[in-house]
């Protein structure tokens, strides 16, 4: 009898070892993911350290921004004609040459923002969306990266067709597209430049019901980077369009 008791507090005692290192081995999860996030934002490409006399950190909402100075003291071109007609497109091997509207045929589109302000969007757009500036919005608000939620009805594999401009103020630094918690695409752009990405998204990253894509990438401010700038607003990346467009292949 006096056997068994020992053995009954050994093995409760093991398991209260087991809760806590389950739980210890979640919060260093959390943490790792935590961390990841910080170094992204902290990464600075070694041409821009060459190129730049200096950079600052500030904090803001506890989001870190990296502003790199220019060291010739030259004028940041106007932030807007970045965004128009001189903007250099993006040269990746899954980068389309054509534009949103010319999708690939026989594949239905289950999902097509414009980003032009229309109500439908406001269903799709969820957290981190700046309003539509016409043609074109910003993702970043309130310190968020742009986030997109939709509900399938059934599973099957999609193709995401995404347009987007990347300031040279995040230049070098990784830019990732996350659905549902799995890395669809993670890559560095160099900056002052539209990127147009074609991600195939496989049946297994996706659910029945609600799902989710983020796309993260760092912030920055108007006014910080260019005190000409009267725009204090934390941005990241400006859309021109999210589309995604249904594939033949099904969940096996």
């Amino acid at each position: 009898m006096f056997r068994r008791r020992k053995d009954s507090k050994e093995i409760e005692m093991l398991r209260k070892r087991g809760d806590y290192l389950e739980n210890k081995v979640k919060s260093l999860s959390e943490i790792l993911s935590d961390v990841e996030d910080e170094i992204d934002s902290l990464h600075v490409s070694s041409e821009g350290l060459h190129k730049s006399g200096s950079f600052e950190l500030s904090d803001d909402n506890e989001k870190i921004i990296v502003v790199v100075d220019d060291a010739e003291d030259e004028k940041e071109p106007d932030l807007f004609q970045e965004l128009g007609e001189g903007a250099d497109k993006g040269s990746g091997e899954d980068a389309d040459k054509g534009s949103g509207e010319d999708a690939d045929k026989g594949l239905e589109s289950y999902l097509n923002i414009d980003m032009s302000g229309g109500k439908e969007e406001d269903s799709i757009l969820s957290a981190g969306w700046w309003p539509s500036d016409g043609k074109f919005r910003w993702s970043g608000k309130d310190s968020k990266h742009g986030t997109i939620t939709f509900t399938l009805p059934e599973l099957k594999s999609y193709m995401l067709d995404v347009r987007f401009f990347v300031p040279k103020y995040i230049a070098g630094k990784h830019i990732r597209i996350v659905v549902n918690g799995n890395e669809a695409l993670d890559f560095v752009s160099s900056g002052g430049l539209t990127e147009e990405k074609k991600v195939k998204i496989p049946a297994k990253f996706l659910k029945k019901g609600s799902n989710s894509i983020i796309f993260k990438a760092c912030f920055w401010c108007p006014k910080t980077v260019d005190p000409g700038h009267k725009d204090d607003s934390i941005r990241s990346l400006a859309f021109d369009f999210i589309r995604l467009d249904e594939t033949e292949e099904t969940e096996s």
